[in-house]
């Protein structure tokens, strides 16, 4: 599934010279300070553009927000003389992968269907019978005092994440556990279209390149398999009964914790309603704890499949920043102040000059 990037609505930006742009005292000049105004009315127009989301608290994982602070997020489309009229073309665009849901809402749907499990990226990947699969991580924050996390500056998002402090208490016991690469793995055309064949899946080498063996064969990265360090180990709460735990939440008080939710219903498709299962274990069973001293990670994996029950995503109303920031550029005295300003300050010194 290929989610085109979005892209802020067409600004025209045109500039008359009435033959200045030939003059061959101000044209070079000209044409550079136009090409300059257009490129800080983008980043303006950019600029905006972040204060815009962040009022409307679109920081739900941060990747909305990266996907304006990219390089790639403004872009020279073309600058060229027609007649006396320079005309300079910028694309300004959110680069996040799923900012165009954001932008434009999106009607529930069942996750393992928008998936493409033919993919050859090298993200699908496969057991030792050709089944297709897709692990999926959540990270889980530290537990921190309400005291703590306003010092800290911890977002909201980063609130929803964290760890109650009875679970964080265990989870700060485990002993780290460690990636380790089995190496990569080469697949047959072939055995995309026939998953069950398994004479099409070959461990190659740890080399990129492929050996003979593999000739022809689609290079796919296997697993980066997490195997306990000494101590490591996975936190185990398949035991737990109850819906709910007793612990800290981040506003320092005894809370109630949900930690295997109940079926819920996230929407409705042409055949009626969709239905996420009950969880058949607690949301922190399997926790593991990783990453450097300083920089510990808590993290649990969960995988889906063609087959997986749930992974329904509830339906999202489209939130349409780019329209607004867009209808907001084209009237802003500003943001044409800095494009008169910018112009006037090229033409004038040369003009002046006897």
């Amino acid at each position: 599934m290929t989610i085109p990037p979005i892209r802020l609505p067409k600004l025209a930006m045109e500039v008359k010279g009435a033959g200045d742009f030939g003059n061959p005292t101000l044209g070079q000049g000209l044409q550079a300070a136009v090409e300059r105004a257009a490129f800080d009315l983008a980043e303006y127009t950019r600029q905006t553009w972040m204060a815009h989301a962040q009022a409307m608290n679109v920081r739900a994982t941060g990747a909305y927000l990266r996907g304006l602070q990219s390089k790639a997020s403004v872009a020279l489309v073309s600058s060229k003389l027609r007649g006396t009229t320079w005309e300079v073309e910028i694309d300004v665009i959110n680069t996040a992968p799923h900012a165009r849901y954001v932008e434009e809402g999106h009607a529930a749907f069942r996750l393992p269907e928008r998936i493409d499990w033919n993919s050859m990226a090298g993200r699908i990947k496969r057991t030792k019978t050709g089944k297709p699969y897709l692990s999926i991580p959540f990270s889980h924050a530290a537990f921190a005092t309400d005291l703590k996390a306003r010092e800290s500056g911890l977002t909201a998002a980063t609130r929803k994440t964290m760890m109650p402090a009875s679970i964080y208490a265990e989870a700060k016991a485990l002993g780290r556990v460690i990636p380790q690469r089995v190496g990569p793995i080469y697949r047959s055309p072939g055995g995309l279209r026939d998953p069950g064949n398994r004479g099409d899946f070959t461990v190659g080498s740890t080399s990129d390149a492929p050996g003979a063996a593999n000739k022809g064969k689609q290079f796919v990265q296997a697993d980066t398999y997490r195997q306990p360090s000494r101590g490591g180990r996975r936190l185990d709460r398949s035991h737990v009964e109850p819906v709910i735990i007793l612990g800290h939440g981040f506003t320092g008080h005894n809370e109630q914790v949900v930690e295997r939710r109940s079926a819920r219903v996230v929407g409705r498709d042409d055949q009626g309603v969709m239905l996420n299962p009950t969880w058949k274990s607690s949301r922190f069973h399997g926790l593991f704890k990783t990453g450097p001293a300083k920089h510990t990670q808590y993290m649990t994996v969960r995988t889906v499949t063609p087959d997986s029950k749930g992974w329904n995503i509830p339906a999202q109303a489209g939130r349409f920043i780019a329209a607004a920031v867009a209808s907001e550029i084209r009237t802003s005295p500003e943001a044409e102040r800095l494009v008169t300003d910018r112009i006037a300050a090229a033409i004038l010194p040369r003009r002046s000059t006897p």
